[in-house]
């Protein structure tokens, strides 16, 4: 059985997805970066073109802090997640970690 976290972290709610492409924008000459998501639950990675690596960094964490508040408010007293971010060269990482716990 699948658990609620692993269901929920997809690249797309992880929001590692482009933005919709609007007409007169030019896409191809963008850097593409795989960018992954790894904890004791689940493994997302997806690639992605952003204008930079400071681009592409700032969105993976955006997204792994965002499936942490959601694993948080649904019940886990904490979560955490390894984010790397790699564009073949040069490889990132970062630790994400949310947690709350109740004073005494």
């Amino acid at each position: 059985m699948r658990s609620w976290l692993f269901s929920f972290a997809t690249p797309a709610n992880l929001r590692l997805a482009l933005e919709p492409r609007r007409s007169g924008m030019r896409y191809g000459s963008m850097p593409t970066y795989l960018i992954s998501v790894v904890n004791d639950e689940f493994v997302v990675e997806d690639e992605e073109e952003h204008p930079n690596a400071d681009s592409a960094v700032e969105q993976a964490i955006k997204g792994a802090l965002a499936v942490g508040s959601e694993a948080v408010l649904g019940g886990k007293s904490f979560f955490g997640a390894e984010v790397m971010v790699s564009d073949g060269n040069k490889q990132q990482r970062f630790m994400i970690a949310i947690g709350a716990s109740r004073l005494k």
